[in-house]
């Protein structure tokens, strides 16, 4: 993701970083998800498997290391008012 489309969309990182070119089996998921899809606490350098549909009958699991957890936007865009 480039410096230019974080700005114009406003993403906002609440923990650790964003992806790099470098970056191998590395996510950024949204604090949403880190909060209330896993039976764990999720943090940046947890492991989480996300499991891919490919076609009807077939899926694959991969292990993700997370790199960063991005803010809700429902707080940016109280963040963004408050600022006005």
């Amino acid at each position: 993701m480039t410096a230019g489309y974080r700005d114009t969309a406003n993403i906002i990182m609440e923990k650790g970083s964003f992806t790099s070119d470098q970056d191998t089996f590395s996510a950024v998921i949204g604090s949403k998800v880190a909060n209330e899809k896993f039976n764990r606490n999720i943090s940046t350098r947890s492991t989480v498997d996300i499991t891919f549909r490919l076609g009807e009958n077939r899926t694959v699991t991969e292990s993700f290391k997370v790199k960063g957890i991005i803010k809700n936007p429902e707080v940016i865009l109280k963040i963004r008012r408050s600022q006005l």
